[in-house]
């Protein structure tokens, strides 16, 4: 018998930590890492592709990745990764879309 899991990998955004004041008042930076975000599959975009506008800007996603219904709202620009469960990075990029459907949540990239 094989089990399928619908949302097999997981998918990660590139965020950058609030700055904090040290002790005269500077503001300090306290760097950026990758937070995951929530389970999801990808799925790359076929040769057949439409060009996609942004900010008159037409361009082809490489892929569509498919999230939990639950995944907060990722914004265009911000850097993504897609995981294996081994932790070995499957995709990488920027998003040029996101989607809250009401049975998952679409991100392009």
């Amino acid at each position: 018998m094989v089990v399928s899991t619908q949302y097999p990998y997981s998918l990660y955004q590139y965020q950058i930590l609030a700055s904090s004041q040290d002790a005269t008042g500077d503001f300090v930076s306290n760097g950026a890492e990758w937070v995951l975000m929530a389970k999801c599959r990808d799925e790359t975009t076929s040769a057949q592709r439409m060009p996609t506008v942004d900010d008159g800007i037409a361009y082809m996603p490489d892929a569509v990745v498919y999230c939990e219904v639950s995944c907060e709202v990722i914004n265009v620009g911000s850097k993504v990764q897609v995981r294996n469960p081994d932790g070995s990075v499957r995709l990488s990029g920027t998003c040029r879309g996101f989607s809250k459907d009401t049975f998952h949540s679409r991100l392009w990239v």
